[in-house]
């Protein structure tokens, strides 16, 4: 798994499956990603405070090799952002879109050629500088794609790998609806 975007939501959820024992790679500025590579992802989560082992990198390349890329770069890199990962992209890789907005998907779409499924996120999350995520709470998201595209449940279930059933680590909540296109428009 690859995460492009690694900021707040990006390092939240990219942290979460990587400590569910996921192999994950955080993409992202050369700040965060030195800060990561020399400590490991240290999270503030509401029910852990911990250092997470994870890859970092700061090029669109390493999305290379990943079957999932969750894209979580701010709505005003979008495009720019779709066409620097698309050369590295695997001809079976899934693009979960875990930004709020409503064109976004589309506009990642226009710029890749494997399937981008939209989500939409509910995280109370933050991430001044190269300092820690705080995770203060929720982190649910739902993730769907258009009627007749069997990849929605993949992408949830890939989702919901970032936690455990032992109590040790919190479960992420995922779902896979029909389309999820009509929930960008509410408000979390």
């Amino acid at each position: 798994m690859a995460v492009f975007g690694a900021g707040a939501v990006g390092c939240f959820y990219g942290g979460m499956l990587a400590r569910a024992g996921n192999r994950v790679v955080l993409i992202g500025r050369p700040a965060h990603v030195e800060a990561i590579r020399g400590a490991g992802l240290h999270f503030e989560g509401l029910q852990f405070d911990e250092h997470i082992r994870v890859a970092a990198s700061t090029g669109p390349e390493a999305v290379r090799g990943a079957k999932l890329v969750l894209f979580c770069v701010k709505s005003t890199d979008t495009a720019r952002g779709a066409a620097q990962i698309a050369p590295f992209l695997d001809p079976g890789s899934i693009v979960l879109n875990l930004q709020n907005g409503v064109d976004n998907t589309e506009r990642i779409q226009a710029r890749v050629a494997q399937q981008v499924i939209p989500a939409v996120v509910y995280v109370a999350t933050e991430m001044a500088g190269p300092r820690p995520p705080q995770h203060p709470g929720r982190g649910e998201r739902g993730v769907g794609a258009p009627r007749g595209a069997p990849s929605a449940e993949r992408g949830a279930g890939a989702a919901r790998g970032g936690g455990g059933s032992d109590g040790t680590r919190p479960r992420l909540r995922a779902g896979a609806g029909p389309d999820v296109r009509p929930f960008v428009w509410l408000e979390p």
